[in-house]
C-alpha cells in the first residue's frame, strides 16, 4: 500500500466531520414553517398582546399582507408544494407559541381573544384568488380537527367564571397527557405542561377554601365558594 492510500484511510477513519445527505436537509416548505414561526416567537417577545393579535389575524384570517409580505412568501412557498401538512402544523405551533408567552405573562385573556378570532372565520371565501382560496380551505379543515378542540382546552384554564362539563372539569388530567405525548409539537407540550399545572394549583386553592368555610359553618361564605369538586 503506497502512502497515498494509508494517509487517505488514516484521515477517512479519524474524520468526524458530519455527512449530510440530500434527504437529510429541511425541504422548502419545513423551512417556511420555521420562517413565521421565528417571526411570531420574536413579535410575541418585543410587541403588546394588540399588535401580535392584529397580525395574526391579518395573516391567517384575513389574508392582509400589506404589512408581512415575507410571511406571505413563506406561505406561498408551502402551498406551491400543496403541504396541507405543514400549513396545520405552522398554525398550530404558532398558536401554541402566543399561548405560551402570554400564559407566562398572567395576559389569559389573549389566548382567548386569539380562540374567538379562530372560532369566528366565516366559511365564505371572500377573495378571487385560488391561492388565498386554498388558504382558507386549509384554515377551516384546522377549525374541524382534533388540533384545534385540543387548542381549545387550553381556555378552560383561564376561564372567570366556573368550569362546566365534565371534560373541562377535569382538563388538567387531559392536558397531562398533551404534555408527556410526543407526537406533539414542543410548544404544545410545554404550554400543556404549564396550563395543567396552574389547574390543579387552583383546584387545591378552590378546595382549600370551600373546605374552609363549609367547616366554619358560615353559610353566606358556604354560596360564594363552590364546591370545585362537583360532588355531594
Amino acid at each position: 500500500m503506497n502512502n497515498k492510500n494509508y494517509q487517505d484511510m488514516t484521515l477517512g477513519q479519524y474524520n468526524t466531520e458530519p455527512q449530510f445527505e440530500e434527504k437529510d436537509r429541511q425541504s422548502p416548505a419545513a423551512e417556511a414553517q420555521e420562517q413565521i414561526c421565528d417571526f411570531f416567537l420574536e413579535n410575541v417577545q418585543k410587541h403588546f398582546p394588540e399588535v401580535v393579535i392584529q397580525a395574526f389575524e391579518q395573516i391567517f384570517i384575513t389574508l392582509n399582507y400589506d404589512n408581512h409580505s415575507h410571511i406571505q412568501a413563506a406561505l406561498y412557498e408551502i402551498i406551491g408544494f400543496n403541504q396541507e401538512n405543514i400549513f396545520r402544523a405552522t398554525l398550530k405551533r404558532t398558536c401554541y407559541i402566543l399561548v405560551n408567552n402570554w400564559s407566562a405573562r398572567r395576559q389569559f385573556n389573549y389566548i382567548q381573544e386569539l380562540i374567538d378570532i379562530l372560532s369566528e372565520v366565516s366559511e365564505r371565501i371572500h377573495t378571487q384568488s385560488i391561492t388565498k382560496k386554498l388558504l382558507r380551505q386549509w384554515l377551516l379543515n384546522f377549525l374541524h380537527s382534533d388540533d384545534y378542540e385540543e387548542l381549545k382546552l387550553f381556555v378552560s384554564g383561564y376561564r372567570h367564571h366556573g368550569v362546566q362539563g365534565w371534560s373541562n372539569r377535569y382538563a388538567s388530567y387531559l392536558l397531562a397527557s398533551q404534555a408527556v405525548d410526543y407526537n406533539k409539537p414542543k410548544e404544545q407540550r410545554e404550554a400543556a405542561k404549564a396550563v395543567s399545572r396552574q389547574l390543579k394549583e387552583q383546584f387545591k386553592f378552590d378546595l382549600a377554601m370551600y373546605t374552609a368555610r363549609f367547616n366554619s359553618g358560615n353559610t353566606v361564605d358556604n354560596k360564594k365558594y363552590k364546591n370545585p369538586t362537583h360532588l355531594g
